[in-house]
C-alpha cells in the first residue's frame, strides 16, 4: 500500500534566505559576493541560533537555528554543506522545533550526512509528530504502512495517520479510513 513518498526536508516551507557565520558568504550561483542586506540576515540568525540579543518567546532560537540549517543544506548565503546543515538542525530539535527535527530524520532517512539510519530517522520523525507537526506523523505512517527499512505494522500506520487527521489533515484521515476499511 504504497501511500506517499519520504519527502527530503521541506526547505520550501521553511524561512527563505538563510546563512550563517565563520564560513564564507556565497550567493545561491557560488558566487563570493552577497550583498550587505544578506550578510546582515545571516548576522542576524547566527545571533539567533546563539540565543544573543532578544529574549526568546515561543521558540525563536530553535527556528534561527533551523533556518541555518536550511541555509546549509540549500546553499543559501553559505556553501551548501550537509554536515553544518546537520549541526544546526539538531540544535533546533534540541530546542524543540518540530521542523528542526523534521529535517534531521530527513536526513538519517536518505543517509545525507553519510550515516542511513532509519532508527535514528524514526525517532526524530517520533519526536516531531510529538511537537503537533504532521510531516513527522506522516512519514512514520509512511514507514509501518510499507514497511520502509522497519516490519511492515499497519496498525501502527493507521495510529500516525489518525494523529495527522486529528491535527485536520484530509490525507491522514484518508489514510486512516483505508487502514481501517482493511481491518487494522
Amino acid at each position: 500500500m504504497k501511500i506517499f513518498k519520504i519527502m527530503l526536508p521541506v526547505i520550501a516551507l521553511l524561512a527563505v534566505g538563510t546563512g550563517c557565520a565563520n564560513k564564507h558568504y556565497v550567493n545561491n550561483n557560488g558566487v563570493n559576493n552577497i550583498s550587505d542586506a544578506r550578510k546582515s540576515e545571516i548576522e542576524k540568525l547566527i545571533k539567533g541560533c546563539k540565543g544573543i540579543g532578544y529574549v526568546d518567546l515561543g521558540g525563536a532560537q530553535g527556528a534561527y537555528c533551523r533556518d541555518l540549517g536550511n541555509a546549509y543544506a540549500e546553499g543559501r548565503g553559505v556553501k551548501q554543506d550537509y554536515f553544518e546543515a546537520e549541526i544546526y538542525y539538531e540544535k533546533a530539535c534540541d530546542l524543540n522545533n518540530p521542523l528542526g527535527c523534521y529535517n534531521l530524520g530527513t536526513f538519517y532517512y536518505h543517509g545525507q550526512t553519510g550515516e542511513k539510519s532509519i532508527r535514528k530517522a524514526i525517532s526524530y520523525f517520533e519526536k516531531t509528530c510529538k511537537l503537533n507537526n504532521w510531516f513527522g506523523c506522516r512519514d512514520l505512517g509512511i514507514i509501518y504502512a510499507d514497511g520502509l527499512g522497519v516490519r511492515q505494522d499497519k496498525s501502527k500506520a493507521k495510529e500516525y495517520f489518525g494523529k495527522m487527521c486529528d491535527m485536520g489533515l484530509q490525507d491522514g484521515c484518508d489514510n486512516y479510513r483505508k487502514l481501517n476499511e482493511q481491518g487494522y
